[in-house]
């Protein structure tokens, strides 16, 4: 069985000596198992170790989904054909540069149900995240892109993915550093880490 672990360019796969299978321009990079992985906070840690290792050795990727399994080379490269195109532009998109979140603390209001609209503008509002805005506003020149993943459990409205420039990262968290006291309790940076955020339709690329 075939564990993917990330894609990466078929040329910068050869050039480490990846074990990979290569599809069109791409490649998934791959380990051999005899049965699929199993979540667990130790295989989760593997894989972030195996995804740090290759950044460390240059090598753009794109994570793949923990679990993305095939039986054989030939039905990878037929789940991966149709999306070469749309993983090549992303690996280009996220060459040089790291993901960066901001996690946003507090609680979400109920939606407004005084009329149908005023429900779509308070979840559109939701959507967008816009408790953000006072970090999103102190990192603006760092941003190259963004994704917005909303919540409504507990205490956590939601978190910010930034993608970033590899040589803008400390200067990134500088600058939410220095945001007042009160405004910065709201907000807690994890980074720099693998483009998790950036896979083009990540539920279904490795499908």
């Amino acid at each position: 069985m075939i564990d993917v672990i990330a894609v990466t360019t078929a040329r910068e796969a050869r050039r480490a000596e990846l074990d990979a299978v290569t599809i069109k321009t791409i490649a998934a990079i791959v380990t051999q198992r005899a049965r699929a992985p199993r979540v667990t906070a130790r295989a989760i840690q593997a894989r972030l170790a195996a995804l740090s290792k290759l950044e460390r050795q240059g090598v753009t990727i794109l994570p793949a989904r923990f679990g993305t399994v095939a039986a054989t080379p030939e039905e990878l490269r037929e789940r991966l054909a149709p999306r070469a195109a749309a993983l090549a532009a992303a690996l280009a998109h996220v060459r040089g540069r790291r993901q960066m979140t901001i996690h946003v603390a507090g609680r979400r209001p109920a939606p407004d149900r005084r009329s149908g609209a005023a429900y779509l503008a308070s979840r559109a509002r939701a959507v967008r995240l816009p408790e953000a805005d006072p970090a999103r506003r102190a990192v603006r020149d760092f941003i190259v892109d963004e994704r917005v993943e909303s919540s409504t459990r507990g205490r956590r409205l939601g978190a910010v993915h930034h993608l970033v420039e590899a040589r803008d990262i400390d200067a990134y968290v500088d600058a939410l550093a220095a945001l007042p006291a009160p405004m910065r309790r709201r907000f807690s940076v994890t980074g720099p880490m693998p483009p998790f955020a950036f896979v083009p339709d990540a539920e279904e690329a490795f499908a």
